[in-house]
């Protein structure tokens, strides 16, 4: 269409008008002249003669704009700091610097810190410096010329007439007052830090959209098709706009960092062209006559877009800066609609156009001097910046309300937790002097009945030395007078008077009688004997342990275990048990702490829980979950998670058997190869998924992958240790271990789940702990491990190291009650399930192994068997039944109903011939050992 423009363009008679003086620091009014032309400043102001007289021609030259403010040259690899967006040259910043990576701004003295991984190489080139360094204008150039008259690009006098292009400049007062000096913006605008070419615009409508210059004037304007015209600078920003959903959204993504995708040469397009100006196109894009202008800046441009976040209408001009802007620019921003004069919705090409769509749009257009035209500014960025923080200040006062109620909050919590522990202080005090009284009441009882025994020892010991101090005194005086008697003797014999003589001898007999007498035997007349009567052991095992102390219950060092912490089937109860353990680290032995349990459904909702106190230090907590997906369980006491708490827990549906029939994959064949499998019976899988099946005929384990390709095997025919005699069954506990039925061998095995050899227990016999070919077995919640003792008619119960613990069949009063027992499990509350193979029916033994309940009997109608094998219990409580001679599976509620059957006779994907054990894997899977056809069938 015909604008002004055009007629510009090709009017001899054209005479542009004075230009005002251009806003841009930097360039100065006046007259250009031919002098200096690589250092002459780029003017305004002069006019170009109506003649055709040879022209004043001024070459090009950098502006001030393309001066670094350090070194006064033209800017070299241009990078741009941090923060107050100043540029200068590379080399300028590193001789500034002298390698610190903290620094003030040369310009602005704003501080710049690169952190301590950063370093000048790593900040952001200016591409508005950089490419206009790379267009060849800082060097004469014949054939880049312009007129003296208004600042424009260059051209080449033709046929037509000179042509005129202006650069627009903006209004004074728009560009802050920091954007001066070394980064001041010049005859480009930049658009995310990248250098956008301005846009032709009507210069009698200061509010028109860009001007269709037509074919000729795209001709005379060859110069910027040059390689080194910035017009093939690297970016496009019509990428920018992506059509959006059916409802008529087109999302303008953000880019990180405010940085446009570099995707190629730029090709100025009319989307481009407005985006850079933000000006929408008069008369065909923006949202049609009568349409609502952007409150968002004082241009009173057309609204184009709207900021979700901010829920705010933007003009293309504020799209972008919002954009540039640190706190705007991840903000999701939609563009409306585009319409047409008469209010329909434009397609998008169209709308994107501007006008008629014409392809002659995707050339570059001039640009014409006038003073409505507009570039996108700083000012504009900081007009955004500056809504935004309104925006924050907003939400501020929000905050701070919210944040003062949790000051108040903390400063109350943190006058209880002073409180409270003044309170432990004063409790502290007063126990200890509770212990040392007690303890002093005990010692002073202790040393009074010290005294006593003590001071009956003294007494006991001064008798008896007393005693024996009188009887050494006697014997003094005896010896004295014995020695007496003697002399006399002795005198009357060597005198030869014979009466005296007689006399003598009878007095010396009866002093020597009444000495016998006094002194009696030859011994003392005491001992050495002093006894002491010990207290009870047990009473000083009772002092030893007088009183007791205890923390209350402490969240870090109390546990919360069971199968509800890791897994849980919609619908289904889910339980869990949570041991209390105090400051010590020692189970409390009392119950009413502050447990809380908390389950939070993927939607965010809390599940109802129940917690059973067991005044033990132990709760059991039941949960159900209502939807499928992670849930989130969080165990707390006194507002303190446990350890490991919060524990995530996948709620998933349950098994439907109502489609059940057709296997999901087979593996396993008749051989001793790897991966083949002879008269196979027992089967389990490990919490990781692989597959364990007991090769009887083989004498050997079989190791599968979750998928049934082989993955490692172990064991050998023999008596030794981790040798078998032809192995019934598996199982693995909660400690990882497998439990292999060594059947022929008499005894249980146990191995690590690479094959390694750990343990043995069992022998041939009929005592407890002894076996008759032993078939089958199972662990419950505790380890222990439940055998199936065939020959002896009876199910026993042992340890997880070996030790019998319990049985029940052959010696009870109903000893009927077992007839050849082949498979066993354990329900969710250990309870046993067990096979009765000859009496071909189910029972279920109380856990205490006291008492039974029976179902089936011999048949083939539904719920009735002949010879069952294998039995297992999915984690809804389903019992799974293989009713081997009947070549089929039952599946029973936990009620014992039936509910479905599946298989005949047959060798074909989903028969049977005479199923075996049976067990189910952790991704939900029934695994059913096919006896008679030496393989594996997954459903």
């Amino acid at each position: 269409m015909a604008t002004a423009m055009d007629h510009a363009l090709r009017g001899p008679a054209f005479q542009p008008s004075t230009s005002r003086a251009s806003s841009f620091p930097g360039v100065s009014a006046g007259a250009a002249t031919p002098s200096s032309p690589a250092s002459t400043p780029l003017s305004v102001g002069a006019t170009e003669p109506s003649t055709g007289e040879a022209e004043s021609v001024t070459r090009v030259s950098p502006d001030q704009t393309l001066t670094c403010f350090l070194c006064r040259g033209s800017l070299k690899d241009a990078r741009v700091l941090p923060g107050c967006l100043h540029t200068f040259c590379f080399p300028c910043l590193v001789q500034h610097t002298r390698g610190s990576l903290q620094f003030h701004c040369p310009f602005c003295s704003e501080a710049v810190d690169l952190g301590e991984n950063g370093s000048l190489e790593n900040l952001a080139a200016n591409p508005f410096y950089n490419m206009f360094d790379s267009s060849n204008l800082t060097e004469p150039d014949q054939s880049l010329r312009r007129p003296t008259g208004p600042l424009g690009p260059p051209h080449r006098p033709g046929p037509v007439g000179p042509a005129v292009a202006a650069y627009p400049t903006s209004p004074p007062g728009t560009i802050p007052s920091r954007l001066n000096g070394p980064h001041a913006l010049g005859p480009h605008a930049l658009v995310n830090g990248l250098a956008s070419p301005l846009t032709a615009r009507d210069s009698s409508n200061p509010w028109s959209g860009p001007v269709d210059a037509g074919p000729e004037r795209h001709s005379d304007l060859a110069w910027l098709k040059k390689p080194e015209s910035i017009w093939k600078s690297s970016f496009d920003l019509g990428t920018t706009l992506v059509s959006g959903t059916g409802d008529g959204w087109r999302h303008i993504p953000s880019h990180p960092k405010g940085a446009w995708p570099v995707q190629g040469p730029l090709r100025p397009t009319p989307e481009s062209r407005d985006l850079m100006t933000g000006v929408a196109p008069s008369g065909s894009s923006g949202m049609g006559p009568g349409a609502p202008v952007c409150q968002s800046c004082d241009e009173r441009h057309t609204v184009t877009s709207r900021c979700r976040d901010c829920n705010e209408d933007l003009c293309d001009m504020c799209v972008v800066a919002h954009q540039r802007v640190k706190l705007t620019r991840d903000h999701v921003i939609v563009r409306y609609p585009e319409r047409n004069s008469s209010g329909t919705t434009l397609p998008i090409h169209s709308a994107l156009s501007g006008s008629t769509g014409s392809s002659s749009c995707r050339s570059p257009p001039t640009s014409s001097s006038s003073s409505g035209s507009h570039v996108v500014q700083s000012a504009d960025v900081m007009r955004v910046y500056a809504d935004a923080v309104e925006k924050a200040k907003g939400d501020s006062d929000r905050l701070i309300v919210q944040a003062k109620h949790d000051i108040r909050q903390i400063e109350d919590t943190k006058g209880l937790v002073n409180d409270m522990e003044k309170r432990i202080n004063a409790r502290y005090q007063s126990v200890l002097q509770e212990i040392q009284a007690i303890t002093r009441k005990y010692v002073t009882v202790l040393q009074e009945r010290e005294k006593v025994l003590l001071m009956r020892l003294d007494k006991i010991r001064t008798v008896k030395l007393n005693t024996l101090k009188d009887q050494q005194n006697m014997m003094e005086m005896s010896l004295c007078r014995l020695g007496g008697v003697t002399e006399q003797l002795l005198a009357c014999n060597g005198s030869g008077r014979e009466m005296a003589l007689i006399d003598t001898c009878n007095k010396a007999m009866e002093t020597i009688r009444e000495i016998r007498f006094q002194c009696g035997g030859a011994t003392p007349h005491e001992d050495e004997q002093i006894e002491f009567l010990a207290p009870d052991p047990k009473m000083l095992q009772t002092l030893s342990n007088i009183g007791y102390v205890a923390g209350s219950g402490f969240a870090p060092l109390s546990l919360a275990e069971g199968d509800g912490l890791k897994k849980a089937i919609l619908g289904k109860d889910v339980r869990f048990q949570i041991t209390i353990k105090d400051q010590l680290g020692e189970p409390k032995l009392s119950g009413s702490d502050p447990v809380k349990v908390v389950v939070h459904a993927p939607d965010g909702r809390p599940v109802r829980t129940s917690i059973f106190d067991v005044q033990n230090g132990q709760y059991r907590v039941i949960w159900k979950p209502n939807v499928e997906g992670e849930h989130i369980v969080s165990v707390t006491l006194k507002d303190t998670h446990v350890m490991d708490s919060p524990f995530k827990v996948t709620v998933r549906a349950g098994r439907n058997y109502s489609s059940i029939g057709k296997p999901l994959f087979i593996f396993g064949s008749q051989g001793a190869q790897n991966g083949q499998i002879c008269r196979p019976w027992g089967v389990c899988c490990s919490k990781e998924g692989l597959i364990f099946v007991a090769d009887r005929s083989n004498n050997r384990i079989m190791v599968y992958s979750k998928d049934g390709k082989y993955h490692h095997k172990f064991g050998t025919s023999g008596k030794l240790n981790g040798q078998f005699d032809r192995p019934a069954s598996v199982c693995i506990d909660r400690m990882s271990r497998l439990i292999v039925a060594d059947k022929d061998n008499h005894r249980i095995q146990i191995f690590t789940l690479e094959g390694e050899f750990m343990d043995v227990f069992g022998e041939k016999g009929s005592k407890p702990g002894q076996f008759n070919y032993p078939w089958d077995v199972a662990c419950n919640s505790k380890s222990q491990i439940l055998v199936s003792d065939t020959r002896n008619h009876r199910i026993q119960l042992f340890s997880p190291q070996g030790e019998f613990v319990s049985k029940y069949g052959f010696e009870g009063p109903m000893w009927k009650h077992f007839d050849s027992p082949r498979g066993v499990c354990f329900t969710a509350d250990d309870q046993a399930v067990v096979t009765d193979f000859n009496n071909h029916r189910l029972l279920v033994v109380k856990a205490d192994l006291q008492s039974a309940q029976f179902l089936g009997k011999e048949g083939s109608e539904d719920g009735n068997f002949t010879r069952p094998n294998g039995v297992c219990v999915d984690e809804e409580g389903h019992l799974i039944v293989a009713d081997s001679r009947n070549d089929r599976i039952q599946i029973f509620s936990s009620s014992g109903v039936f509910i479905r059957k599946f298989g005949i006779k047959g060798t074909g994907p989903g028969e049977f011939d005479r199923p075996s054990g049976v067990c189910i894997s952790p991704d939900g899977h029934l695994i059913v050992v096919d006896f008679g056809n030496d393989r594996v069938q997954v459903f």
